[in-house]
C-alpha cells in the first residue's frame, strides 16, 4: 500500500487499520451511550464518524472520561480489574463487562445498568 507516495510496511498498514477499527468502535459505543441518555458534555471529547470530511455539531458524539463513566455508575459501581487480555468492570449487582480498555468496560457496564 502506498500512502502519500511512501510505501507502508504490512505492520504499519495493520496498525493503521486497527486504529481505524478502534475509532469506529468508539464512535459506536459513544452513540449507544448517547442513545441511553448519558450526558453529552463534560471533561471528555467529541468525535464523529470517519466517513465524513466535515462534522456538524449533530454529527458528533461525546466520549466521556473513565472518571465520568465510573461516577455515572454511582453506588452500583463495584470494581475495575486488569486481566490478561483486557479489563473487567463489575457492579455491586453481580453484573460484569469485559473489554479491551478500562473506559470501554465501564461504559458497557453503565449501559447494562440502564436496563
Amino acid at each position: 500500500m502506498v500512502l502519500d507516495g511512501l510505501p507502508r510496511s504490512g505492520l504499519a498498514t495493520r496498525r493503521a487499520a486497527l486504529q481505524q477499527e478502534l475509532v469506529i468502535a468508539t464512535v459506536e459505543l459513544a452513540k449507544s451511550l448517547m442513545d441511553a441518555g448519558f450526558p453529552q458534555i463534560g471533561k471528555g471529547s467529541s468525535i464523529g464518524s470517519l466517513d465524513k470530511l466535515v462534522w456538524r455539531i449533530s454529527d458528533r458524539v461525546y466520549v466521556p472520561t473513565l472518571e465520568e463513566l465510573i461516577d455515572a455508575c454511582g453506588d452500583d459501581f463495584g470494581s475495575l480489574d486488569k486481566r490478561h487480555y483486557g479489563w473487567l468492570a463489575r457492579a455491586n449487582r453481580d453484573q460484569r463487562c469485559f473489554a479491551g480498555t478500562p473506559a470501554e468496560a465501564v461504559a458497557r457496564l453503565w449501559l447494562m445498568l440502564q436496563k
